[in-house]
This record gives C-alpha cells, structure tokens and sequence, in this order.
C-alpha cells in the first residue's frame, strides 16, 4: 500500500472513531450507532477532535453545538491540564471553539480565547480542509469570529442535531458524574475509583490534576469512609471506593465498563499521523520508512498502547502498523 493510501485510511479510521464517539455523546446525523460500552473521556476527545474535525465540517459543526448545549458538563481546568501534556494539538482551532461557547454565555472558557490572532482578513487561512490535505477554499460569506483567530469559514449557524438529553451508557458516565457530584477533581477521582481501585499517582495521571490536589480529596472522602486504603507503601497504597457499587447503580451504567486511557491513545494517533504527513517520507526507501516506523513505534506508540485499555492496541507491532486503520475501525 502507498504511503498516499495509508494516511487516506489511516484519517478515515480516525473519523470514523471520533463520530462513533461523539455519537455516543449525544450527536445526530451517523449512520453507526457510537460505541457506548466504553467510558469515554470528554476533554481528551475534544484536544484531538479540534484538529482533525477540521477535515470534517459537518463534525465540526456538530461539535461546536455539542459544546454549547453540553459545555457545561466540560471541565475547562482539566481540559488545559491535559494540554499541557499533549502535543500536536491545534490550539487556535481549540481557542475558536472555546470562543464560540463564551459566545454562548459559559464564561469559563474565557481562558481559551484570550489570545487571538492579529493576522489580516487576506492573510487568514481556511479553517477546513478537503480529506486529500487541500483547504476548502469555497466561503460565500465570512464568519467574523473565526477571522478573528486567523482562519476563514463559512458563517457559523447552529445545527441543533443533538439528542435532547446525554445518553443513558457507559460513553457519558464521566458527563453524568460531573452533573451529580460537580465539575470538579472530586467528580474524576470518585468516578475513577468507582470503576477500578486506583494508586494515587493513577488517580493523577488519569485525571490531568496535581498529586496534591487528589490527595485532599482522598483525605475528605476517607474523613467518612468513603474511600478506605489497602495496606502497602506509601507511594503504591491503593485506594477503594466504599459504595462503589452503590454509586454505579445511581450513574445507570449500563454493563461492565473499560477503563480506557484515551488521552495515550489519542496522542499516540497524533504522532502517527504527524509521521504520515512528513513531506520527506515519500522520498525515502523502504528500509528506511520501515526503520522509522520501528522507532516511532518504539518511542511513542509503544509506551502509548501498553496500558491503554485495548487489547488490539496492546498487541500492536511494528510489523502490525499497516493495520493501524484496521484496528481502530474496531474500536
């Protein structure tokens, strides 16, 4: 397969994950339903959607209404917790969305939307791109919000596809945690606890927050019993939700439920399609590619899929790279 081939399936597998995700959040209009068995993670899924919905409007667009009727329940603090961790994330299509959901009224998106662009109106790019890599240049009229962050676009107008309340499954647990508990630390480690007992680095690292910060929460649930600790170091103690299962019930989680680490797996795909898009590679013999696979694989992708959750993704190879695009079809 060329490599002109493979970044063609590689961006419609991509696609194809984020509307099953997205619709399984509560967005209308694919013909799959979403995959709703995982516990899916909003602010993760939102960093990698800002870039690669760009060659997608309409999931763009439905993005953007998803934000502002449901933004509410989107942790701002996390959400740049875990920018701070990520790269390759396109941050000005990230600020525009931000924009559009102060826009709104939410003003805690503010802190998004402080920077932007002093690029002229004839200096501005598209914001969308045709699925072969070229911008979609056809703009009948000018969105003057999205200019003022240097890129042009068709004027922006509310689709209102989406369901009229979240889904009742596993994808919208963490959404549902945060309306019963708050958008806050506590939601992400009493919902992380509540899926699987945890160590307190764990507990950090799946929630984008400080040691410190996780640490006060476990130490006001243990005040009563809400969390009890099993014995072991103080660096590898495990903690465990009491009324796990009490709380469970009251999510309505609907079956068993993966624990995945999204944000691995997002950024692994990142450094993927940042590999498929170097310029250089078509000039490069097979060896060589095959030898740079080998290293990316061994250097990021690797450490990404290890503990990720996905079994498919766990087993991957270099030599298995090639089925990239068939895997994440399945997921």
């Amino acid at each position: 397969m060329s490599l002109i081939c493979y970044k063609e399936n590689l961006l419609d597998a991509i696609l194809g994950l984020l509307w099953r995700q997205w619709s399984a959040l509560g967005v209308m209009g694919y013909e799959e339903s979403g995959s709703t068995d995982d516990l899916l993670d909003p602010e993760a899924l939102l960093l990698f959607s800002a870039g690669f919905c760009r060659y997608d409007q309409r999931l763009y667009d439905l993005v953007a209404d998803w934000l502002q009727t449901y933004g509410k329940l989107v942790n701002p603090t996390r959400l740049k917790a875990l920018l701070r961790k990520s790269k390759g994330v396109d941050t000005a299509s990230l600020a525009y969305l931000a924009a559009l959901c102060e826009r709104a009224g939410d003003r805690r998106w503010a802190r998004f939307v402080e920077k932007r662009s002093n690029t002229a109106p004839e200096q501005a790019k598209p914001l969308f791109f045709h699925k072969d890599g070229s911008p979609v240049t056809y703009c009948p009229d000018t969105d003057a919000l999205a200019l003022s962050f240097g890129y042009t676009r068709n004027t922006y107008k509310q689709q209102k596809k989406l369901r009229p309340h979240l889904p009742e499954n596993n994808a919208t647990l963490h959404l549902r945690c945060r309306a019963l508990i708050g958008v806050s630390s506590r939601a992400e480690v009493i919902l992380k606890l509540a899926m699987e007992p945890s160590t307190l680095q764990q507990l950090s690292d799946y929630s984008g927050f400080a040691r410190s910060a996780v640490k006060d929460v476990l130490d006001e649930l243990a005040l009563t019993r809400m969390v009890s600790q099993v014995e072991g170091s103080i660096r590898n103690s495990v903690y465990v939700l009491t009324p796990a299962a009490e709380l469970k019930q009251l999510l309505l989680q609907t079956g068993p439920c993966r624990v995945i680490r999204w944000m691995n797996i997002y950024n692994a795909l990142l450094s993927c399609w940042q590999f498929v898009s170097n310029p250089v590679l078509p000039r490069l013999s097979e060896d060589t590619i095959h030898g740079e696979i080998t290293q990316l694989f061994r250097s990021k992708l690797q450490p990404a899929f290890i503990n990720c959750g996905i079994g498919s993704l766990h087993a991957a190879t270099p030599d298995s790279f090639r089925n990239l695009p068939f895997i994440l079809s399945q997921i």
